[in-house]
């Protein structure tokens, strides 16, 4: 098959493909076994085919070229002993420039995915009229742009169906299971004798599921004196007794007062348990439904 060639100057048709290097002659030195094949021609004058190409990963400034001849899956290419430099030179100029072509026929190489390199010829060419020659010969494959585009939307779509299940775990959690959750409120007030009065409150925050989420606890020791406050400020034995490690700590001077705040998440106790623990220490406990925490 050949080319329609008699086309209006500027119009632009693809001659050429990627292909992979089958076989190569001794003296071929391609770094990578893929050449840019610009085209396959006929020159119409002496009736001779020619290919003009050049190495994919490293052109070199250099143009290769060659006779040919077709096998059944694979391009033939051989070194020509013919100068033919101008042939080539005006072919160059022709694709470069989407000019008329009239003394030569460009070869239809669609069904071939190989060329089988024994020799070939070569040329000075800059790498940026190779460039040139690429874009005005060379179709990018359409299959890699699809597998591309199809690769992006798999992208897309594993990233969108994450978000989706991330939104869906949430509102489940969020508003489903949390809906349904409650809190077991314990309160108690006491005296001890060297802290004067305190105050306890308990919030155990339950799962629908009535699986205990954490414990609050907030321990108010409210002093009668401001010298009672400040012994209890100074003095690290006393605090030793009452405090712990990881507690926080809070000193409200306007009204003597030292709040010890604390949180545990380690807690597996039933809803039946933790109200007998805390009802049997003198806690007065309530039930709160559909807390939203």
């Amino acid at each position: 098959m050949i080319y329609n060639l008699n086309m209006r100057e500027g119009s632009q048709t693809m001659y050429g493909k990627i292909l992979k290097v089958n076989n190569r002659g001794t003296d071929i030195k391609i770094e990578n076994k893929e050449v840019i094949l610009f085209c396959c021609f006929k020159d119409l004058k002496y009736g001779n085919s020619y290919a003009i190409f050049c190495d994919k990963e490293n052109p070199n400034n250099t143009l290769l070229y060659g006779t040919i001849h077709f096998k059944e899956d694979s391009i033939v290419i051989i070194d020509t002993k013919k100068d033919i430099k101008n042939i080539i030179l005006d072919l160059i100029d022709i694709l470069s420039n989407n000019k008329k072509i009239y003394d030569y026929q460009i070869l239809d190489i669609t069904k071939f995915h190989k060329i089988d390199l024994i020799s070939n010829n070569t040329m000075e060419l800059t790498n940026d009229k190779l460039k040139k020659l690429e874009t005005n010969c060379v179709k990018q494959e359409e299959s890699q742009k699809k597998k591309k585009r199809n690769e992006d939307g798999t992208r897309t779509l594993k990233i969108i169906l994450i978000l989706l299940f991330i939104i869906l775990a949430l509102y489940t959690y969020l508003y489903i299971d949390n809906k349904d959750n409650y809190e077991l409120n314990c309160t108690r007030s006491s005296e001890i004798k060297e802290l004067s009065k305190v105050k306890n409150e308990v919030t155990v925050y339950f799962s629908g599921k009535n699986k205990i989420i954490y414990i609050d606890s907030t321990t108010k020791y409210i002093f009668d004196t401001k010298i009672e406050y400040q012994t209890f400020k100074t003095d690290t034995t006393l605090q030793s007794k009452y405090l712990k490690k990881n507690d926080e700590i809070k000193y409200q001077d306007s009204d003597n007062t030292v709040i010890v705040i604390n949180r545990d998440n380690n807690v597996n106790n039933s809803y039946k348990e933790i109200k007998e623990l805390y009802t049997s220490s003198g806690y007065k406990c309530e039930k709160r439904k559909n807390s939203e925490k």
